[in-house]
């Protein structure tokens, strides 16, 4: 191990350890938002989390995820395709055009089908169908040129439809490389603001609850698209209790090592 200096220089994205014999970069890769907010059950106000369910489903059971690995060869994508849109402003694509992008991004990642035809994809169809989608809090890989915080108030947008100003957002810590924040807003603007911003999606893309963007790359159409509108569905969800949802990984194990609170 080199030996490391006592000084240190930092800025939001990097910090810098300089030694006799080498430097370290610790990069900041994402952001991560809990937005906290409550409502009156029965008289009595109650305080949770909004979170929402993402487009990365997870299979009901191991008999089903077999199912969707009997379509392939070899390895099966890890997530079915079926939801992949059609519709892109003013652009739309047939049904070909589109399972021909698809195979070609299954190719490029060594998922083979055993055989292409309408049985393969009606069992895709069937795969999607046997999905549960986990509840998740704001999470969002920063862009080029970002802090953590623009990359948490532009991930807020894409995921919620909230557009927040940088005061709102009060830092909470760091979880490997994702700086985490809070939020504090009503239920209200949570529901008016996602219901604006899906109606904006809808009028943009049919793209469902499916993580492959890069079948994108294959229909010539920007990946923006799904990043700005596609990442979750169903609206917010408050939750009072971790343990009576499922609830992704990242967020679960981000929300006990920072002892996040309901309140």
């Amino acid at each position: 191990m080199p030996k490391t200096a006592k000084r240190r220089v930092f800025d939001p994205h990097i910090t810098v350890y300089f030694s006799e014999y080498a430097f370290h970069i610790s990069m900041i890769s994402g952001a991560c938002v809990f937005i906290h907010s409550h409502k009156v059950i029965q008289g009595s106000v109650k305080y949770g989390l909004l979170l929402y369910p993402g487009d990365r489903g997870q299979f009901k059971t191991e008999a089903s995820r077999m199912q969707y690995q009997e379509l392939f060869k070899d390895k099966a994508p890890f997530l079915p395709y079926a939801e992949v849109g059609k519709k892109y402003a003013e652009t739309i694509f047939t049904e070909e055009e589109k399972r021909g992008a698809i195979l070609k991004h299954m190719k490029s990642k060594g998922w083979e089908p055993k055989e292409v035809n309408e049985e393969f994809w009606s069992g895709d169809q069937e795969a999607q169908d046997n999905l549960v989608f986990p509840l998740g809090a704001v999470r969002e890989r920063i862009e080029p040129g970002e802090t953590a915080l623009q990359c948490a108030i532009r991930g807020v947008w894409e995921e919620t439809g909230m557009k927040v100003d940088p005061g709102e957002l009060k830092y909470k810590g760091r979880v490997r490389n994702t700086e985490v924040f809070e939020l504090w807003t009503s239920m209200d603007r949570a529901n008016w603001e996602w219901m604006g911003h899906q109606a904006e999606r809808l009028t943009l893309t049919d793209w469902g609850k499916c993580p492959h963007s890069g079948v994108l790359d294959y229909l010539g159409v920007s990946r923006k698209v799904k990043n700005s509108y596609c990442e979750t569905f169903g609206g917010p969800k408050l939750v009072i209790d971790v343990a009576d949802h499922i609830i992704e990984k990242p967020t679960l194990s981000t929300f006990r090592e920072l002892g996040i609170t309901y309140k």
